[in-house]
């Protein structure tokens, strides 16, 4: 089963294999949609995700509502942690993990600006802590399940973003959502799709005025309720395949 951590007692807690760790942001994602985005597209994963029954037990930590937003921080709201701050966290996570003999933990993550700092600490955490430790971006997960799940029409509030919150959308952003702008054009815009797989240190401004990157205007609930279902089954199956391989089945 697939259980939340933090409603477990600590008898439930005594032998867990298996953990989840969300990590999402708190930035600006656009005049149509909330700052805690990244964090709510979380919790539209995750609600379907608890309700799957599995053979392996699972515990879901509480998610980790900040996150590295440096590229954002032009736009009011954003608020930020270091690379510093964010690997702390992070680690001291896994060192409490350790402690309790915990032998995988899978980041679930969020937000694109947390990619970096998320894989370099896989490694530290399988090496110093002993623990194997898993990344899962939904930015890259995004186009394997969708064709527009990617650049030009998916980045940052973009197509897919906008469609998993208008699903997940439970009448608090409605107002915003009917807004829905659509496709960013700029040229700041087109020399980022031009660099390829060149890293940058953009900032949004450089390629956005309005904050998104992306279509939002393609979005719809119905492909939001696609996206969250294609999601909890890729982790599903990861899960399965990666405790299994390990396993030697």
């Amino acid at each position: 089963m697939i259980r939340l951590w933090a409603e477990a007692s600590t008898e439930d807690l005594k032998d867990v294999g298996n953990v989840i760790l969300p990590i999402g942001a708190l930035e600006q994602h656009g005049p149509h949609m909330p700052v805690g985005t990244d964090s709510y597209l979380l919790y539209a994963v995750l609600s379907s995700l608890v309700k799957e029954d599995t053979e392996e037990d699972y515990y879901v930590l509480p998610p980790i509502p900040y996150g590295k937003s440096t590229e954002h921080m032009s736009f009011p709201g954003t608020v930020t942690l270091s690379m510093q701050t964010l690997c702390s966290i992070i680690t001291d996570i896994a060192s409490s993990l350790a402690a309790h003999k915990v032998n995988r933990l899978f980041i679930i993550n969020g937000h694109g600006g947390n990619i970096g700092a998320i894989d370099s600490l896989l490694y530290d955490i399988r090496y110093e802590k002993k623990i194997e430790c898993y990344a899962f971006h939904l930015g890259k997960i995004y186009p394997l399940l969708d064709e527009h799940g990617g650049l030009p029409w998916s980045m940052h509030a973009g197509y897919a973003e906008t469609s998993i919150i208008m699903a997940y959308d439970d009448g608090r952003f409605s107002r915003n959502l009917e807004k829905n702008p659509g496709v960013l054009k700029s040229k700041g815009y087109d020399f980022f799709q031009s660099l390829g797989p060149v890293s940058y240190g953009w900032m949004t401004e450089d390629i956005s005025e309005k904050g998104f990157i992306g279509n939002p205007g393609m979005a719809s609930k119905e492909a939001g309720e696609r996206l969250i279902a294609g999601i909890v089954g890729y982790l599903l199956s990861a899960f399965k395949e990666i405790v299994g391989k390990r396993r030697g089945e």
